[in-house]
C-alpha cells in the first residue's frame, strides 16, 4: 500500500507533472488544470520515467516509445504498453495532499 504525504508547495504547477518516491516506488502526480491526478511514473512496457514523457490533456506518454496513458483510470491508449498504470486516491489536507491506496485498475 501507497502512503505518501506532499506539501502544497512541492506540488506541480499547473499543466505540469512531479514524481515522489514512497515506499518502493515512485509515483506520477500530474496538475492538469489544477486537477492532480496520481498514477505509477514507471511505464509498464519498459521500466521509463513517465515524469520525462510529454503531457497532453488527461494523457502522459512514455518518453522512449511513445505509448500514452490515461492519467484518470491509468489505461494504456497506445501499445508497446498493453498493461494499465495503477491509480492512487488523492484526499487534500490544509497544507497539501495524501496519495494512499492504490487501486487496481482493469488489465
Amino acid at each position: 500500500m501507497i502512503k505518501l504525504f506532499v506539501e502544497d508547495q512541492a506540488l506541480p504547477i499547473a499543466n505540469e507533472t512531479k514524481r515522489f518516491f514512497a515506499n518502493g516506488q515512485y509515483i506520477l502526480i500530474a496538475n492538469i488544470e489544477n486537477q492532480l491526478y496520481a498514477v505509477d511514473d514507471m511505464c509498464t512496457h519498459e521500466d521509463a520515467s513517465l515524469s520525462l514523457g510529454a503531457l497532453k490533456e488527461l494523457t502522459i506518454s512514455c518518453p522512449l516509445h511513445g505509448s500514452r496513458f490515461c492519467l484518470k483510470s491509468g489505461v494504456a491508449l497506445d501499445e508497446p504498453a498493453e498493461l494499465a498504470l495503477n491509480v492512487y486516491k488523492i484526499a487534500k489536507t490544509n497544507r497539501g495532499i495524501n496519495v494512499t491506496s492504490y487501486e487496481k485498475p482493469d488489465r
